[in-house]
């Protein structure tokens, strides 16, 4: 079975560090201001990208979401073509912001881990 020991650069270069993630969401969240509307009133940015997989950051419409939470992270796959995942926030402080990137961590390493099993094969 193919992992990281046996192939570190390779896993290096695709498992985004917590860093790295956090600075990519609070850069999409600043990109949203301006991002031009939908025409449903949303706004959408790619977050990050790794294979066919992309992290979005979505500001919902001040119609739709009625009190709710107007942000929605979302990891979405190229390949399905579906959202894999998906976690709604207030305004991304700071314990929102440390959950969403553990949503993404998970999501990079699950990616990755499935990566490596498919070169294997």
């Amino acid at each position: 079975m193919l992992n990281s020991e046996m192939c570190p650069a390779y896993s290096a270069r695709l498992v985004l560090d917590y860093d790295r993630i956090e600075q990519a969401i609070i850069r999409g969240y600043v990109r949203l201001l301006f991002t031009p509307r939908e025409q449903c009133g949303s706004r959408t940015t790619t977050v990050i990208r790794f294979g066919d997989t992309e992290v979005r950051l979505t500001e919902l419409s001040r119609d739709r979401t009625n009190g709710s939470k107007p942000f929605l992270l979302e990891i979405y796959s190229h390949a399905l073509l579906v959202t894999i995942g998906r976690r709604a926030c207030f305004d991304l402080n700071e314990p929102e912001l440390a959950s969403a990137v553990e949503f993404v961590e998970h999501a990079t390493r699950t990616h990755v881990h499935s990566l490596l099993l498919h070169l294997h094969d």
